[in-house]
């Protein structure tokens, strides 16, 4: 019975490690961005939106900052990058809209994201740096998004 058991869980582990590896993150990822000092807040609100197809990413992000209800900046733009299973290597490449009711120079982002479950759900969390579109290096920071798609939907 126990190594009927340990033959068991290891297949399991095997397949799971081959579901991430194998994995698509076609889909809307939501989370947040923090800043380190610097930056105009300490935390927004982002989310991601790709589109996969083999390595290749495209799609877009957008950050949103709130002062109590009242949204005082929003943003979307467009990104490029690569997923090898494990890694999300992006950069947004131009600002797209754009609402605000601060003043602020908006960064384009660079990041380096690892993919991985987190309670539960499947995530995309790691560090960004960036520039102004002056040329201006933004305060970086970290984000963790997390997939909408619930995990029994996955293939």
């Amino acid at each position: 019975m126990k190594i009927f058991l340990k033959v068991y869980l290891i297949l399991i582990c095997s397949f799971g490690c081959l579901a991430l590896n194998g994995q698509n993150i076609s889909g809307e990822w939501n989370g947040v961005m923090t800043q380190n000092a610097g930056g105009i807040a300490g935390q927004y609100y982002f989310s991601l939106h790709l589109k996969q197809e083999g390595t290749k990413i495209t799609g877009f992000s957008k950050v949103e900052l709130y002062e109590g209800d009242k949204r005082t900046m929003y943003a979307r733009k467009s990104l490029i990058g690569e997923f090898d299973g494990k890694e999300l290597v992006f950069k947004e490449t131009q600002i797209l809209e754009q609402k605000m009711t601060i003043s602020t120079n908006l960064c384009l982002i660079q990041a380096k994201l690892i993919f991985g479950f987190d309670k539960g759900a499947l995530c995309l969390t790691g560090t960004w740096g960036g520039k102004t579109k002056n040329n201006g290096t933004c305060s970086p920071g970290k984000i963790k998004v997390c997939s909408t798609i619930p995990i029994a939907a996955l293939e």
